[in-house]
């Protein structure tokens, strides 16, 4: 049985050799509708709407290298293998900072994006403490967090354990069917 979200390609569309994900689409969807989130509230807190975009500018570029870092880091066998640096270490430098071939982390984001909340506070104090800046991004990370997870479907990553180990009916009406998933090990497929 196919569904909705497990019968999407995963490549939105295709120009020449460049592929765009889905994934990726979602995610910038989700930056910008935290932006617009962001923007709408601001004033609230004493913020202009200029100082949102620079709060972004503080905030996606540390979310997005500190994601990457954390994944990075807790795959030594993959990025940090001596062999492969010694093969070619320009390559595997490459290929860790490669993040058009995939592989972020939400915990990595989040504290990113806290590094960046926290000295964009430092920056705006006399506007605006930290607190109040904090509570600004959360409905915005929320409202990313579940464009991501939608994205997370459509790889078919990311997904718990199947409903019937649960006991819960396979013809359950909320269920997602699974037909490829990605970042599995062989013995769980």
């Amino acid at each position: 049985m196919t569904n909705l979200i497990s019968a999407i390609n995963r490549i939105a569309f295709t120009i020449g050799n460049l592929e765009d994900a889905w994934y990726g689409i979602l995610i910038v969807l989700g930056m910008m509708t935290g932006l617009f989130i962001v923007m709408s509230q601001c004033k609230r807190i004493n913020l202009t709407t200029d100082d949102t975009i620079e709060f972004f500018l503080w905030v996606i570029p540390l979310a997005v290298v500190m994601g990457r870092l954390m994944y990075v880091f807790v795959r030594p066998e993959d990025y940090f293998d001596p062999e492969i640096w010694a093969e070619d270490s320009t390559q595997a430098f490459v290929d860790m900072i490669a993040l058009w071939d995939g592989g972020i982390t939400i915990i990595g984001g989040i504290l990113g994006g806290f590094i960046g909340v926290v000295l964009f506070s430092i920056r705006k104090r006399k506007q605006a403490n930290f607190g109040q800046i904090l509570d600004l991004i959360v409905p915005a990370l929320l409202v990313g967090q579940l464009f991501g997870r939608v994205g997370n479907f459509i790889n078919q990553e990311a997904f718990g354990k199947p409903a019937s180990l649960l006991g819960i009916p396979e013809k359950f009406p909320f269920a997602i069917f699974i037909d490829s998933p990605s970042g599995v090990e062989a013995e769980y497929r």
